[in-house]
């Protein structure tokens, strides 16, 4: 509990802990009572499918989540609760059809009852937010806070209703589980996959790389990936209302009306655009490159590619550049360059790996993600620190006792230098007391 707590106070992590009122075991005497599993149609006790457990009687739920709630509440002091199979299943797969019980053989018991015990669960985790497992989330969209699996992998690319109403009632998490796991093996395609429906369907990020196992201590590439490509762009779409979604017919963008009839959805190309002026295109075809614009710039959008841009504040891209893909974010809290192992001019930086730029104070921090070879990077101080264009700057892996590294400064303001294998990071300033910096 001293451990949660110092994660809670000290990091602001907010931690809490899985609960499942749904499913009842034999194997807990403590909380087992034949009398409130549910009952099927047959007249049996409900296993739901599963064979180490049953379904809970609906008309049982509070009841155990008033037993078990206060305990969890005075020693752990949770800020979010975890609320396992409340949206895993449709209201359907928990009706009990035990006469003597109210509600029997209706589901709407059990909407009530489910969208309850989630207000009820923010009593116990001091108002943090509920998350719950499922694709059935839009039962309760504004009860669920979080954390559902919006849709299947082989349905259609349309994201009309989701980002209707509930995306405006919640922040939903990720994608299918199956292929997050998919993904948590370092692989590429499954990672473009899952990022690419992340933002087709205006949810928020699902760390990927670490589902199934502990997180590792030196994270790979799609892991980066999977935070850098969604955690900055997700704060301009997360609950804000969609303006326009329209899909592409290969001649023209229209709307879901005309789209669904001429099977222009089958594409999987999609434009949405959000009140707030940011602009996405997305395409979801497993196939075909969509070649679009934005900005006034052209973008060659490969299979789960997509271009992100709020004019003037944010743009972001994951496209083919000289035959290979790139990905590219610069925005005002960090920029994130990943060439792919390819010798890539991105405008603000050259570079053949990834790298994070980020302001912290008068410094501006270099980051290989991860530090994978020695290499010459060529930066625009323009892109980020033109305060620095006209005067002495020193560059310096990390640490205090980081000797400055050899650069050049071209008439245009590009600065070039060498990475150093064993610094995990570098620091770009000029005039500052550096030991007061570290």
């Amino acid at each position: 509990a001293r451990f949660v707590q110092q994660m809670q106070n000290d990091f602001g992590f907010r931690t809490g802990h899985y609960v499942n009122y749904t499913m009842l075991s034999p194997v807990n005497p403590e909380n087992w009572r034949e009398e409130w599993v549910n009952i099927d149609p047959s007249g049996q006790l409900n296993t739901g499918g599963e064979v180490w457990a049953y379904v809970s009687k609906v008309s049982r739920i509070q009841e155990m989540q008033a037993h078990a709630g206060p305990p969890r509440l005075a020693a752990w002091q949770p800020t979010l609760s975890y609320s396992d199979q409340l949206t895993a299943h449709p209201p359907w797969r928990y009706v009990d059809y035990d006469a003597s019980t109210a509600g029997a053989g209706q589901f709407a018991p059990v909407i009530r009852t489910f969208a309850k015990s989630m207000k009820e669960e923010r009593g116990y985790c001091h108002d943090g937010p509920v998350l719950s497992e499922g694709i059935h989330q839009w039962f309760y969209a504004g009860f669920c806070d979080s954390y559902a699996q919006t849709t299947r992998a082989w349905y259609a690319a349309i994201p009309n209703f989701q980002l209707g109403a509930p995306h405006l009632l919640s922040n939903d998490c990720g994608f299918l589980l199956d292929d997050v796991v998919k993904a948590d093996n370092n692989n590429p395609a499954a990672t473009d996959f899952v990022l690419a429906n992340e933002i087709l369907f205006g949810n928020v990020g699902h760390l990927l790389g670490v589902y199934q196992y502990e997180p590792p201590q030196t994270p790979s590439l799609q892991t980066l990936r999977s935070y850098f490509m969604i955690q900055q762009l997700q704060q301009y779409y997360a609950n804000e209302p969609v303006e326009k979604i329209l899909y592409f017919n290969g001649k023209d963008l229209v709307p879901i009306e005309k789209a669904i009839p001429e099977k222009s959805t089958e594409r999987g190309m999609v434009y949405i655009r959000y009140t707030n002026g940011l602009e996405i295109r997305v395409n979801c075809n497993p196939k075909e490159n969509w070649s679009v614009q934005s900005g006034g710039k052209n973008y060659l959008l490969p299979p789960n590619g997509w271009v992100a841009e709020l004019p003037g504040k944010f743009l972001e891209y994951s496209a083919i550049v000289d035959g290979h893909r790139v990905d590219f974010v610069h925005g005002p809290q960090y920029s994130f360059f990943n060439a792919n192992g390819r010798t890539t001019d991105f405008g603000p930086i050259k570079t053949s790996h990834a790298y994070v730029i980020r302001p912290e104070g008068k410094i501006t921090q270099i980051i290989p993600v991860p530090q994978l070879a020695i290499e010459e990077v060529r930066l625009d101080l323009k892109s980020f620190r033109p305060d620095l264009v006209e005067k002495g700057i020193e560059i310096r892996p990390f640490g205090a006792n980081g000797q400055p590294l050899h650069h050049t400064i071209a008439d245009d303001g590009k600065l070039t230098f060498t990475t150093v294998g064993e610094s995990e990071r570098f620091h770009l300033s000029s005039g500052i007391d550096w030991k007061e910096s570290e």
